[in-house]
């Protein structure tokens, strides 16, 4: 892990005093325990802008700027200046990543662990590549397809779903890398197999429309994933109908207020996800998480033998909350 020094120090560290509001931020840089390959290609280190705000009443909250390659194109010198005027005490911003983060600053998530003691555990889901023993404590499981041939992977998945237990469920992220042909393909092949929870983002962002009519056709439900990016609007897609799955990456969406509304009331068909946060970010997103009843997609092991991680976050389940404010604050302090 390294923070940037672009500005010709190590670390970057800027606040002002609005009345008694402390606003302060750091430009984050963490490598990969190992690169990560997706349909769109590889991704071996995660950046991000951090931000902490304590409040006139001393409540510390933290928020993400998630720059996320792939999905936005956003890079650190593009949002800095942002950041710098929300230093210096201005609130309006144009930005969706700079939204959200100060979205999170504000949301419910930080009001001093007031949700800890009736604060549903999360599951994770583990991220698997078939050739290694899946974990015993795992119910939920995922895969991501749409990289080598059809026929491949499909057999793959076949060998997995005969060695895992019964009950257990298999997600199938297929990161907007699927043909209608080869839809249908996967949807004919495991069309009777109750445990393929659904495939995930088939087709690109750009053809929502044919999902729509593809998810009346198909017996494999279908999940939503970064199509919601470019649309965010959660409730666009309630009105349309959507009768299948949502994987929400709380901060590639720009109300966290909307956000957690959707969650309470979607709760049975909605997964949250990670974008690979922080510990700050991911703490928030953990919190998040515990308003879903589905397994989420936050697994942590890119990070895992890292010197600034909390154990808490690598357990199955999670326990939100249990990363508290204060702990944040000393790490924040220690950077």
């Amino acid at each position: 892990m390294h923070l940037n020094n672009v500005y010709d120090r190590k670390i970057l560290l800027s606040q002002v005093y609005l009345m008694k509001e402390t606003r302060q931020f750091r430009v984050y840089k963490h490598k990969f325990s190992s690169p990560l390959h997706t349909a769109h290609g590889v991704w071996a280190e995660k950046e991000s802008i951090l931000l902490r705000k304590q409040s006139e009443n001393g409540q510390v909250s933290f928020g993400e700027i998630s720059l996320t390659p792939f999905f936005y194109s956003y890079e650190i010198n593009d949002v800095m200046p942002i950041v710098r005027s929300w230093v210096s005490g201005e609130d309006f911003f144009n930005n969706e990543l700079v939204v959200s983060a100060m979205g999170s600053l504000e949301c419910e998530l930080w009001k001093e662990e007031i949700e800890i003691v009736n604060c549903n555990p999360v599951l994770i889901a583990e991220i698997s590549n078939f050739n290694s023993t899946p974990s015993a404590i795992s119910k939920s499981f995922k895969k991501k397809i749409g990289i080598r041939r059809v026929e491949e992977e499909i057999e793959e998945v076949k060998r997995f779903l005969e060695n895992s237990s019964l009950g257990s469920k298999l997600r199938l992220d297929a990161n907007e890398s699927l043909s209608m042909k080869e839809l249908l393909t996967w949807n004919e092949s495991f069309k009777d197999e109750p445990q393929i929870q659904f495939i995930e983002q088939p087709f690109p962002r750009d053809k929502l429309e044919e999902l729509f009519l593809v998810q009346e056709k198909i017996d494999i439900p279908l999940a939503l994933d970064e199509s919601l990016v470019w649309k965010n609007d959660l409730s666009y897609f309630e009105e349309q109908n959507w009768t299948g799955f949502f994987v929400l990456k709380p901060y590639l969406l720009s109300d966290w207020k909307e956000t957690i509304r959707f969650l309470k009331e979607n709760s049975n068909r909605s997964v949250v996800s990670t974008s690979f946060e922080s510990p700050f970010g991911y703490e928030c997103v953990c919190r998040c998480a515990s308003y879903s009843g589905v397994d989420a997609g936050l697994d942590r092991n890119l990070f895992r033998n890292s010197s600034i991680e909390f154990p808490n976050h690598h357990q199955n389940p999670l326990r939100p909350f249990s990363v508290t404010s204060s702990m944040l604050d000393r790490l924040w302090a220690n950077l």
